[in-house]
């Protein structure tokens, strides 16, 4: 009897556990895989510091016809083109991967948005 008291008892404190909600992570990667026209691209964002949801992110790659992954292939990257935002409570690194076209080009495009031209 007195076995079968603890069980239940470590059964009632543990059981709990797999309802408990899954917290969201205060770092990760996320990507957005996107074919349209012809053309392919690929959008890494990478954070650390508050917390993000990437449910918002997951409903805007799909509504743009995009799938959503853990991390953009470079295989077959011409090159990328990336920007950081800090806050005082995050950094955001975005870095959109290009698949087609030339080097130079991304790169001068990319200069001029502000962000900087990063290899494959």
């Amino acid at each position: 009897m007195k076995t079968i008291g603890i069980l239940v008892i470590a059964a009632a404190l543990f059981g709990g556990c797999n309802s408990q909600p899954t917290p969201i992570p205060t770092m990760g990667t996320f990507s957005c895989d996107i074919t349209s026209g012809g053309t392919h691209k690929c959008i890494d964002n990478t954070w650390s510091g508050d917390v993000y949801s990437t449910d918002t992110w997951a409903s805007q790659c799909m509504s743009n016809m995009g799938t959503p992954g853990m991390g953009c292939s470079h295989t077959g990257a011409v090159g990328g083109c990336q920007s950081v935002t800090t806050t005082s409570t995050d950094t955001l690194t975005e870095t959109e991967w290009f698949y087609s076209g030339d080097a130079g080009g991304i790169s001068a495009a990319c200069a001029m948005a502000g962000g900087m031209f990063v290899a494959p």
